[in-house]
């Protein structure tokens, strides 16, 4: 009798009836050459027990079964294993605008009671469709805050709406009060993917997505070419050499880089041209080459990228080529130098040492 006992308080362990979820789908179908068209209403509920559980279905507080009436369908789709039922409105008639209801019963095993969900069918039942207060690409500066409004432009009942982030959670302070977001102060970091879904269990739930750009460089880079990163590598006047400049910015596309020699903005020619966006080299890259390298274009070569109007540091490489020191490499922002490694380099028959200056 302990055995029976011990078996059955240990299946009531097991026994479960979770709260049953109903969504509701509509099709419509031309007749006849679009003479008339059907709507047909699916409501699906979906409940996860065990043993497995009973459904009823009801209108009202009628309970509903096809041998009763020809208007309506009662089946289990293909490979649900027992938890789903979906009652099938054909071509809707007045009587089916109702109150509907699934009930869902394990039969009072281990006294577990029978549990249930209703849902209001009218006229005006319709899936979620949402709009935004912005453009779907928002580019901000750092600092600011930053209010998203996701506007119900239909949908009923009336949907509810939840923002998310990509990747990663909402940031630290963000304020989702129904279909507004609030981010304070926004930083680099809280770029990304920001998400607005409506659900009210009607058709599919709608989304709208912000993709925020919060406007930042780093990172600089300078390359010169030939490659002057080997050691003891040659430049001969009368060569070509090539400086290109290059920043992780967001967003890439609006950065924009000036050039300057001694100080003073690069003067075209025929010998100096500043080129965008070389094939070779990472996107968003400047260029200044310098045809048939003379004495006279020794000097101090710095690019400064930055974004024109923003409130964001701008960054800036430079190159020094000299007659008597060579080659010397800096990276600056906000005044900020770490010396880094040194590469030789020889322009002619002068010995260049290349110093590399990182943000830090």
């Amino acid at each position: 009798m302990g055995s029976i006992q011990s078996r059955l308080d240990w299946g009531c362990v097991l026994a479960d009836l979770d709260e049953p979820v109903l969504t509701v789908h509509q099709t419509v179908s031309d007749v006849r050459g679009n003479f008339y068209q059907e709507k047909t209403v699916f409501l699906r509920c979906t409940v996860n027990s065990n043993p497995p559980a009973r459904f009823i279905w009801k209108r009202g507080s009628d309970t509903l079964s096809h041998s009763q009436d020809n208007g309506v369908d009662i089946y289990e789709p293909l490979y649900t294993q027992g938890e789903t039922k979906v009652l099938k409105l054909k071509n809707l008639r007045p009587q089916d605008y109702a109150s509907y209801t699934c009930q869902v019963s394990v039969r009072n095993v281990c006294g577990i009671p029978d549990k249930a969900i209703t849902f209001r069918l009218t006229n005006t039942t319709a899936p979620p469709a949402l709009k935004l207060s912005v453009n779907e690409t928002l580019v901000v500066n750092p600092g600011e805050n930053v209010t998203v409004q996701c506007l119900l432009t239909g949908g009923d009942p009336l949907p509810q709406l939840q923002w998310s982030h990509g990747p990663g959670p909402l940031p630290l302070g963000a304020l989702a009060q129904g279909g507004t977001l609030s981010v304070p102060s926004v930083q680099a970091l809280d770029s990304g993917y920001y998400n607005c879904t409506a659900t009210n269990n009607v058709g599919n739930p709608a989304k709208k997505t912000v993709n925020l750009l919060v406007r930042s460089m780093k990172n600089a880079t300078f390359q010169i070419t030939p490659d002057v990163i080997k050691e003891s590598e040659n430049i001969q006047l009368g060569q070509d050499l090539k400086l290109s400049c290059h920043v992780d910015a967001v967003p890439q596309e609006k950065v924009t880089y000036q050039w300057f020699k001694n100080g003073k903005p690069a003067r075209m020619s025929k010998r100096l041209l500043v080129t965008r966006n070389d094939p070779e080299l990472p996107a968003v890259t400047s260029s200044l080459e310098l045809i048939d390298l003379h004495f006279s274009d020794y000097g101090t070569y710095l690019c400064v990228a930055s974004f024109p109007g923003a409130p964001v540091p701008d960054l800036s490489v430079e190159v020094n080529i000299s007659s008597e020191t060579g080659g010397q490499l800096h990276g600056q922002r906000g005044g900020v130098r770490e010396l880094g490694g040194a590469h030789r380099v020889e322009v002619g028959q002068q010995l260049a040492n290349r110093r590399c200056q990182v943000l830090g």
